[in-house]
């Protein structure tokens, strides 16, 4: 699965999801999920008071084996830019972009074997913990209050005579789960 954002102009659109009529365009939060879709049949709205997405989340997954790639997305998330200015150098941007990734991995059942993502400030964590380099995290102990990333697991490299990469294999249950650092956007992986 790989996963980046993309900006947005700041609007409130019409749309018809689930045979329900609403307004997207809103923020999604964790503590205020309803923001991304307001629908048009729960009567007085104010939409003078919903806080407007500046970028979207994109989650992208595809079969590496297959003779052409087809990705898929899976997810996608309104975010305001805040969440991105606050993740860059903050831990709570990290421990926040942890948050929702894990929420988006956990409905996988165990499908997904790894996530490919850029070097932006926010995926630093998730970098460190699937590279097996928990050291690198302020406080290991909020891992324990994330969905996905609290069942993680970790083993040592095989043992060999080459000089030793500082990272461990990442299991999630039984499978191993790898994470790339790369080039990561919906247009790179979209053609």
């Amino acid at each position: 699965m790989a996963f980046d954002a993309a900006y947005l102009s700041k609007t409130l659109c019409q749309m018809t999801l689930n045979q329900t009529r609403g307004l997207v365009g809103g923020c999604w939060a964790h503590d205020s999920p309803g923001n991304a879709f307001l629908s048009l049949e729960d009567g007085d709205l104010d939409v003078g008071g919903v806080p407007k997405a500046e970028m979207i989340h994109h989650f992208l997954v595809w079969d590496p084996c297959a003779k052409r790639k087809a990705p898929l997305a899976v997810c996608s998330v309104p975010l305001s830019k805040g969440f991105a200015d606050k993740a860059v150098e903050t831990s709570r941007g990290n421990y926040e972009m942890l948050r929702l990734v894990g929420q988006v991995l956990v409905q996988n059942d165990d499908c997904i074997a790894g996530l490919c993502f850029d070097a932006h400030g926010s995926h630093a964590w998730i970098r460190n913990i699937l590279h097996g380099q928990l050291h690198a995290i302020p406080d290991v102990s909020v891992l324990q209050s994330l969905p996905w990333f609290k069942d993680l697991t970790f083993l040592e490299m095989p043992k060999h005579n080459l000089p030793r990469l500082p990272v461990k294999i990442a299991m999630h249950g039984d499978s191993p789960v790898w994470g790339l650092c790369g080039p990561c956007d919906s247009d790179y992986f979209g053609s």
